[in-house]
């Protein structure tokens, strides 16, 4: 029998090569219809005999692609149309609520094999991609996800791209980031130099070639790269560059200073050309016009490092003069501005030998984004081999180079060479944060790099390899063979394999491990565009690898680590997020929650639906308020949800609330362990009484005071805290965070203790201690370790959060002997842990400082056990939940686990939502959606803030 239906599929169907899937599979079985994206599902419309419509439905579910998640499609028959073929119709709006943002992807199989055989057409391509692979969130502008609503929509596709994409039983069929090299994203590198006083970049092919002759001639110029290792290289004084335009930069005399240009000239200080060139940057120019950059009149086109930044409305064309201290001669250096497109910024020789001027004119619209020309000196079409071999030799002298990726730059540099990371750590001002390490692909499943670093489990492995391509941090293998300063004093390191084809390709070439940590000012956003790194990372980078494929948004490296036997989210970031889960209840209203200022996340919730963001940073700086500005809109934009209330945390200085409440929808507050608890208690789906601990290192309490080790009993909307740590004054504020001496005095005079070893001197903070200044009151677990760290000797003072407690941690063993903490019932009714016991051990000096963390570690975890019974007693609760940042320590967390296990406890850990401050957004929308009973009804008015 003949029959028609109509199919709509919901869940990830979109950026996955579902509908190419369905237009081969119609074909094969001899069906005829149509296939299209309505925003957030799939309609699929077919004719055929029953037999056949059977064995499509089944398969459309067994053959789906990999990337995709079905939720269980919606068949109904349908009225025959006569259907002739089967083709792919045009997209068509449709609810935004069910839309699915697909994250980003790393390069398959297919492509990378492709990649790696000559004579391909993408033979070394680096930004090779199918329906299978490839960017997605970073460069998608809205739904439905087709090329004119993404970043690529202004890289015309060639012929041979043309056919592949409208060809559906080619693997590109619609495969929205296409490209190929000669209608696709192009490589640029550049290497600041110096000339005297003055910096110039300089193109791939200056930077890969060097003098022979060691000793000075008329020809050359000292040239030093930042790195440590001056080179000479050959300047053609006499002969210019064929065809393109030339920089004229002259030497200029040092000790005739007078404005910094970083600062007043030009900000950001590398101005892009239209091609590969960059004006110089000096540290020598005295201001006579504004800056191109903030001008009125300037324009410049659509700018070379930013594609898709839309030109500015031209008022006219400017010229800035910049006069120069000095004379001397003239070196010409090619920055291929323009390249031959018609357009873009010249420098151009004036009268005078010490001026130089800057004129700009403007590139059409029309035109799209500019390319990066190819060196005068290669071949067509050879920028990009240029650009990497100049890279990777860069690296392998010992340069740190800003690499652009997917989801924004990495600083990259040599692993293995102890001195150059000691560098970036120098320049970055990170001095002991562990640093992520990439490991070149080897041997047949790619691991042989991982196995000489990390002694992994079969389940770190098997999620390294996985499409998320992940960091995961795994034990150090006896004789680590990686620079000492990647993770010093820790037993782990952060590894990942390369995800990208730009990311093989370097891993290859280099032929060794590489540093790949974020390119960002330590907490802020990961930075996606050229001329921001180039002007903020310019003393911490020699080098820089561009291309011209834009990020919309940013997305970090998810991160992994592995507790109680199972790989835990630490970080929410690229082939990950944005992560969408199901509610067991519908939300009647959208919700926006705004997360904490630590590890920032946003959520949003709608329907039976919530959607985080990837990670965010920390909300201390206008850069990371900027981008949780842009992620917040633009959350609301592709799932095309406005919501109807925000909710924050309920501290009343945090950068997030003081945004929620200028907000004109009504705006609620959680408090930040509730929101930690209903989070754990939402990724269980557990909507009965449970014992949630929440230890941390701080968070704004019911009371007005810090929290941080506190028992909650309940459930989402209605907690009551328990139980608590015994608490103790934060000496000097904030200090504490970053000083745990100063929390290890406060812990001795609590007990009355003197502290003979005290770092520093402490009689003011006696004083203040007595008199309760400027010394909240606090039950911070994490300060708590901080305070054993430094009672130890080991840490004195910390340049990251929760440094102290990791160096305890990878110091520390499993103790079978832990110290009994006293259980005490205080004048509120609540059960604290007493940790005065632990103070006498920690100031020990009998007991080797590793004894002494194992100690700590597993006194803590039986407290945890001692107070759960306690609380049992009187309520009858067996679920036992452990949240919150402190849960990120591995001995900690499975000590109590098995203590608690022992004891007959139901145990819930965080597993897919990070058990740090990145899961507060979605613990907030768990939390508010419970307390209002998810009625509209029952929100307050525009302008209440509600606790």
């Amino acid at each position: 029998m003949y029959n028609s239906i109509r199919i709509l599929v919901t869940g990830r169907v979109q950026g996955v090569g579902f509908r190419p899937f369905v237009s081969r599979l119609a074909n094969e079985l001899g069906l005829t219809g149509w296939v299209r994206n309505r925003s957030g599902e799939v309609e699929i419309r077919l004719e055929g005999t029953s037999a056949a419509l059977a064995t499509f439905q089944k398969a459309l579910v067994e053959r789906a692609p990999p990337l995709a998640r079905l939720d269980p499609p919606r068949t109904r028959a349908m009225p025959s149309a006569g259907l002739q073929g089967f083709s792919i119709e045009p997209s068509e709006a449709g609810e935004g609520g069910k839309v699915h943002v697909p994250p980003d992807y790393f390069v398959c199989d297919d492509c990378l094999a492709e990649m790696q055989t000559p004579g391909e057409r993408r033979y070394r391509y680096p930004f090779i991609n199918c329906t299978q692979c490839g960017p997605r969130y970073t460069l998608i502008d809205r739904l439905p996800y087709d090329r004119p609503n993404t970043a690529m929509s202004g890289f015309a596709l060639c012929p041979s791209c043309r056919s592949e994409y409208e060809n559906p039983q080619d693997r590109r069929y619609h495969a929205q980031p296409l490209a190929c090299p000669l209608c696709g994203p192009r490589l640029a590198f550049h290497y600041p130099v110096r000339l005297g006083m003055v910096e110039s970049m300089i193109p791939a092919s200056a930077a890969i070639a060097s003098a022979s002759d060691p000793h000075p001639n008329p020809n050359t110029v000292e040239l030093s790269r930042h790195t440590g290792r001056d080179r000479r290289y050959p300047v053609d004084r006499d002969v210019a560059p064929p065809v393109i335009p030339s920089v004229w930069v002259p030497a200029i005399s040092a000790e005739k200073t007078s404005k910094n240009l970083n600062s007043t000239i030009l900000n950001p200080p590398s101005l892009p050309l239209a091609g590969h060139g960059y004006l110089y940057k000096s540290e020598s120019v005295r201001e006579s016009t504004p800056s191109p950059l903030q001008g009125e009149g300037w324009d410049g086109g659509r700018d070379s490092l930013n594609p898709g930044a839309p030109p500015s409305h031209r008022r006219s064309t400017p010229t800035l003069t910049l006069p120069l201290p000095g004379g001397g001669d003239l070196c010409r250096y090619p920055c291929l501005a323009g390249g031959g497109q018609g357009g873009g910024r010249t420098l151009e020789p004036c009268a005078e030998s010490s001026r130089v001027a800057l004129t700009s004119s403007v590139l059409p619209p029309s035109q799209g984004p500019f390319r990066f020309a190819p060196s005068p000196h290669q071949g067509e079409g050879a920028g990009d081999e240029a650009s990497l071999a100049a890279c990777v030799k860069a690296l392998k002298e010992g340069a740190i180079v800003a690499v652009k990726g997917v989801g924004g730059y990495h600083l990259l540099c040599d692993a293995n060479d102890d001195e150059v990371v000691k560098r970036l750590r120098q320049r970055k001002q990170r001095p002991d944060k562990p640093l992520a390490v990439m490991m070149p692909w080897r041997g047949p499943e790619g691991l042989d790099g991982i196995m000489t670093a990390a002694q992994p489990e079969p389940a770190e492995l098997e999620l390294l390899k996985s499409p998320l391509r992940p960091i995961v941090l795994m034990k150090k293998r006896t004789g680590y063979p990686l620079a000492e300063a990647i993770a010093p004093r820790l037993r782990e390191v952060g590894l990942m394999l390369p995800y990208s084809p730009l990311h093989h390709l370097l891993a290859d070439a280099f032929g060794g491990p590489l540093v790949a940590t974020s390119a960002n000012v330590s907490g802020e956003p990961v930075l996606t565009e050229g001329i921001e790194v180039e002007s903020r990372l310019g003393g911490i980078a020699d080098a820089f690898l561009h291309h011209d494929r834009p990020i919309r948004r940013p997305a970090d490296d998810s991160v992994f680590r592995r507790i109680d036997g199972q790989l835990r989210a630490v970080r929410l970031g690229r082939g990950l997020a944005p992560v969408e889960r199901e509610l067991p209840f519908e939300l009647q209203q959208p919700l926006l929650a705004l997360g904490a200022d630590l590890k920032n996340t946003l959520a949003l919730g709608f329907g039976q639906r919530v959607v985080i963001s990837p990670h965010i940073g920390d909300l201390g700086s206008p850069r990371s308020l900027q981008v949780f500005e842009q992620v917040m809109a633009d959350l609301k934009t592709l799932y095309g949800v406005e919501p109807a209330a925000v909710v924050c945390d309920a501290h009343p200085n945090y950068h997030s609330g003081r945004w929620a409440r200028s907000l004109p929808i009504p705006c609620h507050k959680v408090h930040h362990h509730h929101a930690h608890a209903s989070a754990l208690a939402g990724e269980h789906g557990v909507d009965t009484e449970m014992l949630v601990f929440t230890w941390d290192g701080l968070g704004f309490g019911e009371d007005g005071t810090i929290w941080g080790g506190e028992a909650l009993l309940g459930k989402p909307g209605s907690w009551r805290r328990v139980g608590s740590l015994r608490s103790f004054r934060l000496l000097g504020g904030e200090r504490a965070n970053r000083e745990p001496w100063r929390c290890a005095l406060a812990l001795c005079l609590e007990t009355g203790r003197d502290w003979a070893a005290c770092p520093k001197d402490s009689s003011l903070l006696r004083q203040a201690f007595e008199r309760g200044i400027n010394s909240p009151i606090s039950t911070s677990a994490g300060r708590l370790f901080d305070a054993a760290a430094a009672l130890t000797g080991l840490s004195q003072e910390a340049s990251f959060e929760g440094q102290a407690a990791m160096l305890l941690e990878a110091l520390s063993e499993p103790a079978d002997k832990p110290i009994e903490l006293p259980q005490k019932r205080d004048t509120l009714g609540l059960w604290r842990t007493d940790w005065g016991p632990l103070v006498t051990m920690l100031m020990d000096d009998s007991l080797g400082m590793a004894e002494r963390g194992s100690l700590f570690h597993a006194s803590l975890a039986q407290a945890i056990t001692a107070q759960a019974e306690k609380i049992r007693s009187e309520s009858g609760v067996s679920r036992i939940g452990l949240a919150g940042g402190v849960f990120q320590n591995r001995l900690l967390t499975e000590q109590a686990v098995q203590s608690l296990t022992r004891r007959g406890f139901q145990v819930y850990l965080p597993s897919e939502i990070p058990t740090n401050d990145a899961g507060i957004s979605f613990g907030q929308i768990i939390e508010l959606a419970a307390r209002i009973g998810r009625s509209p009804t029952n929100m307050p008015a525009v302008d209440s803030c509600i606790v």
